[in-house]
């Protein structure tokens, strides 16, 4: 379709077909539904063939990050990541993108070095999004994927153990502590005294206000 669409507008000038942002986007969106296992590579392909890609919107790269997101590559982190630069680069990157990046960390599935290089990536993009100049916002839902790409990728217990403590001292600064954030940590860390051992709060009795003051 979307080459029949091409010859259309380029060789007959039927305007009215000319693929945009938005036909790119709903293209990208059938690639994410798809099952193949090399659907992402093909993804890719098809993006690197639009034109003006200064010009794309955001949401078409995102597209392309949800079909990585989606993907069972266990490299997708490392394309996700690449994806992301290039989107910084071009000052494209909104919060849905370092969200979407921070999804195909949690989910990456492999060898323990497969695991690592996602838990790495996950960590450089949670750091640079709370740090970033680039987003003016962000959401509970970066500091619950964070947590979860921890628990699921890190698996040095201690190290996994501190790296939720510092996540979760930085979301009751910026008053992000809602029922994602505290249902990963609830799993990541089981009982309610290691909780309050390591966190300060077994998170089962009221919490500080101020830790959820920006909870919508």
């Amino acid at each position: 379709i979307y080459h029949l669409m091409k010859e259309l507008s380029d060789n007959l000038g039927v305007e009215s077909v000319r693929p945009d942002s938005y036909t790119y986007s709903l293209f990208l969106n059938t690639y994410a539904r798809s099952k193949q296992n090399d659907i992402a590579k093909k993804a890719h392909i098809f993006f690197n063939q639009l034109e003006h890609h200064d010009g794309l919107e955001t949401y078409v790269y995102n597209g392309l990050l949800n079909v990585w997101a989606k993907s069972k590559d266990s490299k997708k982190a490392i394309h996700a990541r690449t994806l992301l630069d290039d989107m910084l680069k071009k000052k494209k990157a909104d919060l849905s993108t370092f969200n979407i990046v921070l999804n195909t960390c949690a989910f990456t599935k492999g060898k323990k070095d497969a695991k690592q290089k996602a838990l790495n990536i996950a960590i450089q993009t949670y750091e640079e999004l709370v740090q970033s100049k680039h987003i003016n916002d962000f959401d509970e839902l970066s500091f619950a994927t964070t947590m979860k790409a921890v628990t699921n990728l890190c698996s040095n217990p201690e190290e996994r153990v501190g790296h939720l403590k510092r996540i979760f001292e930085d979301c009751c600064k910026h008053g992000m502590v809602g029922k994602m954030v505290l249902k990963e940590l609830r799993y990541a860390i089981h009982s309610d005294e290691r909780r309050q051992s390591v966190l300060g709060h077994n998170l089962m009795t009221p919490l500080d206000s101020q830790w959820t003051r920006n909870i919508r």
